[in-house]
């Protein structure tokens, strides 16, 4: 259960989501850990990150130093449209299995595809 002062949804599955959260997109990993910490000692139980950030670590880092503990915490990240899915051996693509190891620790998380824009497509061709 997810706790804390924000209001919480109940997703179809029964997931508790908070109502609200901090997102960290161009969130400067040295300035990361510090907000990621102060919302979540202050009532926060919500925070939106990707790998593509490039802070994840430092949000990891903020939680963990908040002194909330990691299951009272929802961490939403986005997966990279071609690393969503599942491999020849039906395991989770690269994407969330190394954003779940950079935390070191079982928490909340909810993931979802990011598309590819044009200029990714073209970039990868």
């Amino acid at each position: 259960m997810v706790t804390g002062k924000s209001p919480v949804y109940r997703l179809n599955k029964g997931i508790e989501t908070p109502a609200f959260g901090l997102g960290v997109f161009r969130s400067e990993p040295e300035k990361t850990v510090a907000a990621v910490r102060s919302a979540v000692a202050n009532g926060y139980r919500l925070i939106d990150t990707a790998a593509a950030y490039m802070n994840e670590q430092q949000v990891g880092e903020g939680i963990r130093s908040s002194g909330v503990p990691w299951e009272d915490v929802f961490v939403t990240t986005e997966v990279w449209i071609t690393d969503n899915g599942y491999d020849h051996a039906g395991l989770p693509r690269t994407s969330i299995s190394s954003t779940s190891h950079s935390r070191r620790k079982k928490f909340r998380q909810s993931a979802r595809p990011t598309p590819a824009t044009e200029a990714d497509r073209t970039r990868n061709r």
